[in-house]
C-alpha cells in the first residue's frame, strides 16, 4: 500500500488532480477497460509491481544506437567483397534469399515498445504529458532504426573499403528518400580513398553521384519531385554509395523517362565537361586537348561539344591500347613525348588545354597554349602513382611571364563549389543535360557496369586506366535497369 501511495504521490507531482479524482478514475478503470489514455498510466503506475503489468505493457530498456549516419556495425557485420565469383551475389552465403536492393528494417527486440503505443509500467520518462486529457501530439515517435548498406571507407587505403550496415537518417522537411540503383564512379572517390586533396574523417561512407528512385519526399519538398520518380544524385560531402540514402532535395534531380544507368552517368562527367566548352570563347573553328581523353569527363566532353554551333577539333592524350577505340571522337597521342606531335600538328599551340594529370605535365601544357588561349585544370592524377607524386610540387612553379605575354587565362573547375556557391546555375546546367539525355542527344559511353560487390574490382579499373567511359556500380544486377518504365514519375 505504501509503494502505491507513493506512486499517487508522483501523478500528483505531475498534475493538478487530486487524490480522490486518481482513485476515482482507478476505479473506472476497473469497470471500463476501454478508458482514456490518462487512467491507463495511472493503472500502470499503481499497479506496477504486479506481474500481469509487466507482462502486458513489457519494461523499456535502453536501446543500442548508432552515433551518426557514418557509424558502421561491428565487424562481424562486414560483407564478403573479395571472395564472391558470381557477379549477382549481393549477400553473404548464408543468406543468399534477401536481395542487396531491399533496406534492412531493424530494431531493438529488447526495446519493449508496444503495439497500442502505451507507455510501460514503471517508466515515468516516458510520459511527456499528463492533464485532464492525453495530448498524442506531445508524445513524441519512436523511429524505427533501419539499417542500409553501405561502401565505407574505415580507413585510407583500397583494403580499408567494407560493405557495412550504417544506421539511416531520419528523414527531414526538405529531405528525399531514395531507393538507389547505380552508382558513379569517380577520380574524386580515388583520391578521397587515398587521402588526397581533401581528406576526410573515417569511417566515411563513399561515393559523390548516384542515381534512384524517389520513395518518400518530406513536407517542404515541392512539387517538382514525385514519389516513384527517377532522379540523379550528386552529393559533394559524399555518402551515396548505400543502397538508400536520405538527401536534401538540393541534391536530387529529376530525370523523368531517362534510364538509370544514364542518369547515374550525367552528373559529375557531364557538368564538368559542360563548363570547359562553356569557358572556350574562341569563335569559329578551335582546338582544344584533353589529357585522359578515355575517361568519363573526356568522352562527355566529345558528346557535348557535338552539339554547338563552333567546331572544335578534339585532341587528347591517352594509353595507345585506346587509340583505335577513341579514334571517332579524339586524334590521340601517346604520353611520351606529346608536346613534340602537337607543335607539329599545331605550331602555333593549340586554343584550350584540359589538364587531368598536373605536375611535370602542367608546364609541358602551358608551353603548348596558343596565343589568347586558356588552360584547364580539373585534376592532378600524378600524385596517385607515389614514384611521380613529388612532381605536383613542379604546378607551384608557373612561368608568369609566359601567361602575360601570350595572354593566356588558366582556370580551375570544381563543381562541389560550384554547387555551393550557384545551386540555381548548377540546376540549370543539370536540366539542359538532362533533357538533351532524354531526347537522345547525348549518350553516356559506360564503359562496364559493376555489381555492388565488386567495388575493389571497379576502383582498380579506374586506377589502372582501363576504362573507355563511364564506370558504374549497380545494387543488384538481377534487377534490370533498362527495363525501367518510362514515365514511371509522372
Amino acid at each position: 500500500m505504501d509503494k502505491k501511495l507513493s506512486n499517487v504521490k508522483k501523478i500528483q507531482s505531475m498534475s493538478e488532480l487530486s487524490l480522490d479524482d486518481i482513485k476515482q478514475k482507478q476505479s473506472s478503470k476497473k469497470k471500463n477497460p476501454k478508458s482514456d489514455e490518462k487512467s491507463h498510466l495511472v493503472h500502470n503506475l499503481l499497479y506496477e509491481d504486479s506481474e500481469t503489468s509487466n507482462k502486458d505493457h513489457g519494461t523499456h530498456q535502453d536501446d543500442k544506437e548508432v552515433d551518426d549516419e557514418y557509424e558502421c556495425e561491428n565487424d562481424n557485420d562486414d560483407y564478403d567483397i573479395n571472395d564472391s565469383d558470381e557477379d549477382n551475389e549481393a549477400l553473404p552465403k548464408e543468406n543468399k534469399t534477401d536481395p542487396i536492393s531491399e533496406p534492412i528494417n531493424r530494431t531493438n527486440s529488447n526495446s519493449g515498445d508496444n503495439e497500442s503505443g502505451s507507455i510501460s509500467a514503471g517508466n515515468s520518462d516516458g510520459i511527456h504529458s499528463l492533464s485532464n486529457e492525453v495530448n498524442q501530439s506531445d508524445i513524441e515517435p519512436v523511429h524505427e532504426v533501419v539499417l542500409v548498406k553501405a561502401v565505407v571507407l574505415t580507413d585510407y587505403g583500397i583494403n580499408n573499403i567494407k560493405i557495412k550496415e550504417v544506421k539511416l537518417r531520419d528523414l527531414g522537411p526538405q529531405d528525399v528518400k531514395i531507393e538507389v540503383w547505380c552508382l558513379g564512379l569517380n577520380f574524386s572517390d580515388i583520391y578521397t580513398i587515398n587521402g588526397l586533396f581533401e581528406p576526410v574523417t573515417t569511417p566515411f561512407i563513399l561515393g559523390f553521384e548516384c542515381s534512384g528512385i524517389v520513395k518518400e519526399i518530406g513536407t517542404d519538398v515541392g512539387p517538382q519531385i514525385k514519389v516513384n520518380q527517377g532522379v540523379a544524385v550528386y552529393c559533394p560531402s559524399g555518402g551515396l554509395f548505400q543502397e538508400t540514402v536520405v538527401i536534401n532535395k538540393k541534391y536530387v534531380f529529376p530525370t523523368n523517362t531517362l534510364n538509370l544507368e544514364t542518369a547515374a552517368a550525367l552528373p559529375v562527367n557531364y557538368v564538368t565537361a559542360f563548363d570547359i566548352l562553356d569557358g572556350i570563347t574562341t569563335k569559329g573553328e578551335s582546338s582544344l586537348l584533353f589529357h585522359g581523353c578515355g575517361g568519363g569527363v573526356g568522352t562527355a566532353l566529345y558528346d557535348i561539344q557535338r552539339l554547338g554551333e563552333n567546331k572544335i577539333n578534339l585532341l587528347g592524350t591517352c594509353s595507345s591500347h585506346k587509340h583505335t577505340a577513341l579514334m571517332k571522337m579524339y586524334k590521340c597521342f601517346d604520353y611520351v613525348d606529346w608536346p613534340t606531335a602537337i607543335r607539329k600538328l599545331y605550331p602555333e599551340g593549340v586554343d584550350c588545354i584540359v589538364e587531368t594529370i598536373s605536375g611535370s605535365n602542367l608546364n609541358k601544357s602551358l608551353n603548348c597554349v596558343a596565343q589568347n588561349g586558356c588552360l584547364v585544370v580539373i585534376g592532378a592524377s600524378c600524385i596517385l602513382n607515389p614514384a611521380e607524386r613529388h612532381t605536383l610540387l613542379d604546378s607551384r612553379e608557373v612561368d608568369l611571364k609566359q601567361l602575360i605575354m601570350n595572354n593566356i587565362a588558366v582556370r580551375g573547375i570544381n563543381i562541389s563549389t560550384k554547387l555551393h556557391k550557384n545551386p540555381a546555375r548548377f540546376h540549370t546546367v543539370m536540366e539542359y543535360i538532362i533533357n538533351k539525355a532524354n531526347a537522345g542527344l547525348i549518350r553516356p559511353k559506360i564503359y562496364r557496369v559493376f555489381p555492388f560487390l565488386k567495388i575493389h574490382e571497379a576502383i582498380n579499373t579506374l586506377v589502372n586506366r582501363q576504362n573507355i567511359g563511364k564506370v558504374l556500380l549497380s545494387l543488384n544486377r538481377e534487377r534490370d535497369i533498362r527495363d525501367y518504365k518510362k514515365g514511371q514519375g509522372k
